[in-house]
């Protein structure tokens, strides 16, 4: 029986846990962004099988981190309001722009919030070079 997959399911624990030995019909193909830490990369180097090819790509942390501030401020706070703290920003709007506070701004990027924080340092650690060396997947970085 196929299993249903959803989108960056690896990156949870309860849909992730037993995907791939729950069933011998695996999809072809499965992608995924990797916002959940190390933990997603470690369990696929770990249970992945010999037919299994993981590619990881990653994006040079400058750029990542300036496109995951333009998401969170742009369209999480300014345009669709989604997060929970958007009341403590001062939101000005003219016809071409957003303007923020400074304050809750910087606090956002110090904090490392959603897209701002998830990246290779998070990702590609120790643990997850152990678990490549001792399990020595079919990878491509």
């Amino acid at each position: 029986m196929k299993q249903e997959v959803r989108d960056n399911f690896i990156n949870r624990p309860d849909l992730s846990k037993n995907f791939l030995t729950d069933s011998f019909e695996l999809p072809s193909i499965i992608t995924s962004h990797l916002y959940a830490g190390d933990q997603p990369l470690v369990d696929l180097a770990q249970h992945g099988t010999r037919q299994t090819l993981i590619i990881h790509v990653h994006r040079d942390e400058t750029e990542r981190l300036l496109s995951g501030i333009t998401e969170v401020l742009t369209n999480r706070t300014c345009v669709k309001k989604r997060r929970k703290d958007v009341e403590e920003f001062t939101i000005f709007r003219n016809e071409t722009h957003c303007i923020l506070n400074e304050g809750p701004v910087v606090k956002l990027i110090e904090n490392r919030e959603e897209e701002i924080g998830f990246g290779s340092p998070e990702i590609l650690t120790c643990k997850a070079y152990e678990a490549i060396e001792q399990n020595a997947p079919n990878m491509i970085v």
